[in-house]
């Protein structure tokens, strides 16, 4: 049985539409923590994201798709 993938484009509407690193845990309800993004982005793994001076941001249309393709509903 194939996996299910939530529907999270309820998000967008919460979200601004940049997310910083720095914001990530509080703006995903702790979902997703700085030090998480750093490994993943590291890694390859991580969505798509952008570089201003210092800071790396996502932008939320991609941060949000990418968290529905690593998810899964439960019943």
């Amino acid at each position: 049985m194939p996996k299910k993938t939530p529907d999270l484009s309820f998000m967008l509407d919460k979200l601004p539409a940049i997310v910083s690193r720095d914001s990530i845990e509080a703006l995903t309800g702790g979902l997703l923590t700085r030090s998480y993004m750093e490994k993943l982005d590291a890694d390859g793994k991580g969505p798509k994201r952008f570089k201003s001076g210092r800071k790396i941001a996502y932008p939320s249309v991609e941060l949000v798709a990418w968290i529905e393709n690593r998810s899964q509903e439960m019943l």
